[in-house]
């Protein structure tokens, strides 16, 4: 189900570079922007686990740039091969004007929680720390 998310967030990404902006090479913002909120989601995941379980994790921009690296190039693999953008536009192509501006309004909310999520965890980490399990 999730996936299916991400199919579609690249599926909207491509559809407006390609007939918008007339972009020479959609899928490389579609992989980029997907990539960008699948790492917002593993950040979060992965900065809750350590202030949860107390762990101690040193980020830094090498980290987050090799995780993003791997995401653009998982997503690249992934859309030139497996689902390129003629069959995800096969998928979605009876997708009626309202359900196209719903599911619109379902990604720019989800973009926005996934960013949010991110900062308040960062944040708030010492506070979600402290009510974290200790193993020590």
């Amino acid at each position: 189900m999730l996936i299916k998310r991400f199919d579609y967030f690249y599926y909207r990404v491509y559809a407006a570079y390609k007939y918008s902006t007339k972009e020479r090479f959609p899928d490389i913002p579609a992989c980029c922007a997907t990539a960008l909120v699948q790492m917002l989601n593993i950040l979060s995941i992965i900065f809750f686990s350590c202030a949860m379980f107390n762990l101690d994790y040193d980020f830094n921009k090498v980290h987050i740039g090799v995780l993003c690296v791997f995401l653009i190039i998982f997503n690249n693999i992934r859309y030139r091969n497996e689902r390129s953008f003629y069959f995800l536009e096969k998928d979605w192509e009876h997708e009626s004007r309202r359900e196209k501006v719903k599911n619109g309004y379902v990604i720019v909310g989800y973009i926005i929680a996934s960013l949010v999520i991110v900062v308040l965890i960062t944040v708030n980490f010492d506070e979600i720390k402290y009510l974290g399990v200790n193993f020590k």
